[in-house]
């Protein structure tokens, strides 16, 4: 801020100069204007920089998620935007919990620095059609060891038919672990314009998704023995807003799902509790909490319909990403597009090396759909 305001009083000087320099008593009154102006535009800068960032509008690259079942790292080199350069509006920057804390002391960045950087390259490369980024931290399976055995030791538990431990993610003390790292990276890229969007990824196991659905019925007896139940489940994912409120600008993508009661021993829907998160997530946030679902296929599940409704009950921002890479995803964009999208996730296409089946013309089809697009002039 420093260099700022010395930049800015030498324009400023050199403006007022030129409008007084046929006097020479004025040299001081000069100098006063232009110290006092730029201070000015400090706090101008200031102030837009404290500014909520607006929600990304578009399709934005998902990345590759296959790092959760090989164990590897993420890989943030934005394959799919430099296949298909000027589609996406923004890209999704994964980083684990482990690589950020490893040891639960202080705060190592450089798995998200790496992929900010990479945006940073592509925007150089493509000055007219920017990236911005997204910011998705993954807990369960990838949280740090010592943050597993926060509120006791870690569960065994079972993901997609692979064997896994979790931490206590429904206990205060891993809690207010998860609290403390989003209040450390809010403090570092809350205020970088690149990062337009985080994902809330509080209370996720399997994923970055709060609402888990598959291991909780795979593994519900070891989670309820370990203490858990459906009541603290519920308070987590209601208390999500409070795990972000050191984000105060940035907007934050909150991914929701059929909530399925489980103190039974068997899965019981209440898509009513999930349509009351919606509801409070919304409230708490206003415009900065987009309400997301990571299931959109056409045709859309009877079983989903609370979900799609309440979007549109409550209006954008609304984010999606599809079911999976192999579906019919001309179909299932159309949908998201029709259920006013203010941005979709798009997969890693066979021209980035991925396995989703679209063209580029798909893409170019797809990316002109958003209203939100046409009501800024894209």
């Amino acid at each position: 801020m420093h260099s700022h305001k010395k930049k800015l009083t030498k324009v400023f000087a050199s403006f007022f100069k030129k409008k007084f320099f046929f006097e020479k008593n004025n040299q001081k009154t000069f100098v006063k204007l232009a110290a006092a102006a730029s201070r000015f535009a400090v706090v101008a800068l200031v102030l837009c920089a404290a500014a909520p960032k607006a929600p990304l509008c578009g399709l934005v690259a998902t990345g590759r998620v296959h790092f959760q079942k090989t164990g590897a790292d993420p890989d943030n080199s934005l394959k799919e935007p430099n296949a298909h350069p000027g589609i996406y509006v923004g890209a999704v920057i994964m980083a684990k919990w482990s690589q950020l804390q490893p040891t639960g002391r202080g705060l190592d960045t450089a798995a998200i620095d790496a992929g900010l950087a990479a945006v940073r390259r592509y925007n150089a490369a493509h000055p007219g059609t920017p990236l911005a980024a997204k910011l998705r931290i993954f807990a369960g399976p990838s949280a740090p060891a010592w943050a597993k055995s926060a509120g006791g030791a870690p569960v065994a538990v079972t993901i997609d038919d692979a064997p896994a431990q979790i931490g206590r993610f429904w206990t205060v003390p891993y809690r207010a672990a998860w609290r403390q790292l989003q209040q450390s990276l809010a403090a570092r890229y809350d205020a970088d314009p690149l990062v337009a969007e985080i994902a809330a990824s509080s209370c996720a196991v399997a994923t970055a998704e709060p609402f888990g659905l598959r291991v909780f019925t795979d593994s519900a007896a070891a989670l309820h023995a370990a203490g858990f139940t459906d009541a603290a489940y519920k308070s987590c994912l209601l208390g999500v807003a409070d795990d972000y409120t050191a984000w105060q600008h940035t907007p934050i993508d909150y991914t929701f799902g059929i909530f399925h009661d489980t103190d039974s021993g068997t899965a019981v829907r209440d898509p009513q509790f999930t349509v009351q998160a919606m509801k409070t997530w919304r409230a708490s946030l206003s415009g900065r909490g987009i309400l997301a679902t990571h299931g959109l296929r056409a045709p859309l599940p009877a079983g989903l319909q609370p979900i799609y409704q309440t979007m549109q009950a409550l209006g954008p921002p609304i984010a999606f990403q599809t079911l999976q890479p192999r579906i019919d995803l001309d179909a299932a964009v159309r949908a998201g597009l029709a259920y006013h999208a203010t941005e979709i996730e798009m997969w890693d296409t066979a021209d980035a090396g991925g396995p989703a089946q679209v063209t580029r013309p798909m893409l170019q089809a797809w990316s002109a759909g958003f209203a939100c697009a046409a009501r800024q002039g894209r």
